[in-house]
């Protein structure tokens, strides 16, 4: 997953955004061209995608929890 956020420059300077984001371009106030003070840093975020190992492993724990409950209902029933 991947987007733009915009965020205050001064964020940037203090190192207070992730250091996976990627400034994409500076904003100047029109009215105070120059001034870090008052520009916005377009950055791009990007957030890896989970493993799915842990939602396997999960499955897997399931699908053997559900064959043990139908042996032992079998085994009730028969």
């Amino acid at each position: 997953m991947c987007g733009k956020v915009r965020v205050d420059n001064s964020f940037l300077l203090a190192n207070l955004v992730h250091p996976s984001w990627k400034p994409l371009r500076v904003i100047d106030d029109p009215f105070d061209f120059g001034n870090a003070h008052a520009q916005v840093v377009e950055m791009l975020i990007g957030v890896p995608t989970q493993s799915t190992t842990a939602m396997q492993n999960k499955i897997d724990v399931l699908e053997n929890r559900l064959e043990y409950l139908e042996n032992m209902l079998n085994k009730i029933v028969n």
